[in-house]
């Protein structure tokens, strides 16, 4: 009998030993909700949960004794937890939450116009003259209390609106470029389709907060005074001045257009409207950007430009325009070799006659974890897989896709220096395995696919 008990607690104490499990490392060790980290390790079979510092994962699959893949969910940096007999633990993971997509200056796609005035208001107005009256008066404004930042200001047809003295009283003319003041420097996008005046004493001073706009329609008008006292600044730029006369409409006003003091003024073109410029991560090595325009008028083209400090940029691309007047179009970039860390974008838009503008800057960051040497994206995939090298393939290298159990299913020669392209189309709904190997057939990289 104490033989019997004796040969149980050796066989159950065995068994405990042969299932327990470890984390031998995970992939990406930073990632944010719905990222798909593989974990690695051993006696992974039977695994009943897996966290990431105690947040449940969405979903895992255990692919085998040695892999796991989860899906991160709300996410907390810290440790990532496996749970089967008991709990292990493998410290290091960092939780971030995205970086939210920047759209300046407002993400509506109808944007006022003075076709309809009775209408203008309800369309995408915040803030608009409701009687004939001056700037820092309430009882101008509807909701009687003046523009304040990131207002949509409109001045609809047929309206006054008397710009006397300054209506937000900074202290001179400010340098301050960002970010800008609620009171001092607000913030404005501005539709004229009446008139802004300027014709008043004391002189007029409608100084904004960097990245407003002003746009003054067909019909609109900024009347002036025939001095040099009154003017308009955003942020740090002057973009006009009574001397400068009367601005009938199509005229068009901000703080990044060209090298002309005046602003987007031009040849008096109605350039481009961007309604939005928004930019995201996709994928491993991928940027995308993308915008819409509402009006184009004589575009030629959108070049795309980089920088990581602000200051040196760098065209990387460029699309050509499709857009016309009156109309609402959809354009898309991606960046497939962003820099690790920061990435600023900005469009200069380039019209048929050489004049061109600049749009706002959207900021994009990425950890330097997801600009790892090669990458297979995206994943999941449904049709395509891009398989990428931030180095570029040797002469001679292959990519072989297996089947989980083992069984290799493809070959394919690498011909691209950066990126090949492979067919999963015919593949069922699953978890794959892909290994690149060089000219040498040395194995430079490994990862799962998910094809759903």
């Amino acid at each position: 009998m104490r033989f019997s008990i004796l040969f149980l607690l050796l066989l159950a104490f065995n068994v405990i030993v042969v299932s327990a499990q470890t984390i031998t490392s995970f992939f990406p060790t930073s990632a944010t909700t719905g990222t798909h980290v593989t974990i690695t390790g051993t006696n992974l079979n039977g695994v009943t949960a897996v966290r990431f510092n105690g947040v449940a994962a969405s979903s895992f699959t255990i692919v085998n004794s040695t892999t796991i893949i989860a899906v991160v969910g709300a996410g907390s940096s810290g440790n990532v937890e496996v749970v089967k007999a008991g709990t292990v633990t493998r410290s290091g993971f960092t939780y971030y939450v995205p970086t939210p997509t920047a759209s300046w200056p407002f993400s509506f796609l109808l944007k006022p116009t003075c076709s309809n005035p009775t209408l203008m208001p309800s369309v995408s107005c915040t803030k608009w003259s409701v009687n004939n009256g001056t700037w820092s008066n309430g009882s101008t404004w509807n909701n009687g209390t003046v523009p304040r930042n990131m207002d949509i200001v409109c001045i609809p047809a047929g309206r006054t609106v008397y710009v006397s003295g300054k209506p937000y009283p900074i202290a001179g003319n400010s340098t301050t470029i960002c970010p800008v003041d609620e009171t001092t420097m607000p913030r404005l996008f501005i539709f004229v389709c009446g008139t802004l005046d300027f014709d008043q004493s004391p002189a007029g001073k409608l100084e904004l907060g960097c990245q407003s706009a002003i746009q003054v329609w067909p019909g609109g008008l900024i009347n002036s005074r025939g001095g040099n006292a009154e003017l308009i600044q955003i942020g740090s730029k002057i973009v006009w001045r009574d001397n400068n006369n009367d601005v009938p409409g199509p005229y068009y006003f901000n703080d990044g257009c060209g090298t002309n003091p005046l602003g987007c003024q031009g040849n008096g073109a109605l350039p481009v409207i961007l309604t939005t410029f928004t930019g995201k991560m996709f994928d491993y090595n991928r940027i995308d950007l993308s915008w819409v325009t509402t009006h184009e008028y004589n575009s030629s083209s959108f070049e795309i430009e980089r920088s990581d400090n602000g200051t040196n940029w760098r065209k990387i691309g460029s699309v050509k325009s499709t857009g016309g007047d009156r109309t609402v179009t959809n354009y898309s970039f991606s960046d497939r070799q962003p820099l690790s860390g920061k990435n600023m974008y900005r469009l200069k838009q380039i019209d048929l006659s050489g004049e061109f503008s600049y749009s706002d800057i959207v900021n994009v960051d990425v950890n330097s974890q997801y600009l790892s040497s090669y990458n297979i994206y995206p994943n999941p995939a449904k049709e395509k897989i891009t398989i990428y090298s931030k180095a570029g393939f040797t002469q001679g290298s292959q990519a072989h896709l297996y089947h989980k159990n083992g069984v290799l299913l493809e070959t394919r020669n690498i011909q691209s220096a950066n990126a090949q392209t492979m067919d999963v189309s015919n593949l069922s709904n699953g978890v794959y395995f892909l290994r690149i190997v060089d000219g040498k057939g040395t194995t430079v990289h490994t990862q799962s696919v998910i094809k759903n």
